[in-house]
């Protein structure tokens, strides 16, 4: 059996690959996931990929996304 912060690593790795985070500019923000549609404008902050991922859906961002 292994330690929980082994594990948790693991599956940290899992969910969120290296590629996968985004730590915005703004200081207000911690690193967040960054859906593949988007991630060619990786290094935009934050509200920038929010409006392109907006555009593509051709919808607002709602609350439980």
């Amino acid at each position: 059996m292994c330690p929980d912060n082994t594990r948790a690593k693991k599956q940290k790795q899992l969910i969120f690959p290296a590629d996968d985070i985004h730590y915005p500019g703004q200081t207000n923000h911690d690193a967040c996931y960054i859906p593949e549609c988007v991630r060619q404008h990786n290094g935009e902050p934050l509200y920038i990929l929010v409006a392109h991922w907006c555009l593509q859906q051709q919808d607002w961002v709602q609350r439980s996304q």
